[in-house]
């Protein structure tokens, strides 16, 4: 640094310079965080299974997820069902979970049952355990491609936004997959990335 150029001051020259944020305390942190993410899930998956997949108050296990696999399994029966009427969907829910199942609502565009058909073929459990394994893998498969793989084993695994993908069976990891596979073949084949 040159005589004239002002040292970075304080908390913003700490993060400026970033000098302490090196790719082992970086691992350590996320091995830490991965290991806390994995009891929070336990934790959750034992609360949620009192009575079938859902807690004492009908709260789901993967909350969103219930509503995917319901209107998969819909779909592939073929069934008439209006998804979009929640008194229905609901009936539909507390059928295959169990009676104390709390009112959902589906909330995704019609072409979204045709992608969760296959869930449908499985039950709730295998379904979800698919459902989550996809999303990460797809993650970690790109993330591979950006840097080593231990990184790219915790950011596919170990950020809190998994972490909140993972209790709610959320679209997020596969969501970002798709977003991720476009920016990779943006350069290369931009209709495919735009598609």
């Amino acid at each position: 640094m040159s005589s004239t150029e002002a040292a970075p001051a304080g908390i913003i020259g700490a993060f400026r310079e970033a000098s302490w944020l090196t790719r082992a305390r970086v691992l350590r942190v996320g091995a830490i965080f991965l290991v806390a993410s994995l009891a929070l899930v336990a934790w959750d998956f034992a609360r949620h299974t009192e009575n079938g997949v859902t807690d004492g108050r009908g709260e789901h296990l993967a909350r969103d997820f219930v509503s995917y696999w319901t209107t998969a399994q819909l779909a592939l029966r073929g069934d008439p069902v209006d998804v979009y009427d929640v008194a229905a969907l609901s009936t539909e829910v507390r059928d295959r979970v169990g009676p104390v199942s709390e009112q959902i609502v589906y909330v995704y565009p019609p072409p979204a049952r045709m992608l969760m058909a296959p869930l449908g073929a499985l039950g709730f459990g295998p379904a979800l355990i698919a459902w989550l394994l996809l999303g990460t893998g797809l993650n970690l498969l790109l993330l591979r491609r950006a840097t080593d793989g231990a990184m790219a084993f915790l950011a596919a695994t170990a950020s809190p936004a998994v972490l909140m993908n993972t209790l709610s069976g959320q679209t997020g990891q596969l969501v970002s997959a798709v977003l991720g596979a476009g920016i990779l073949l943006l350069d290369r084949r931009p209709i495919v990335a735009g598609i």
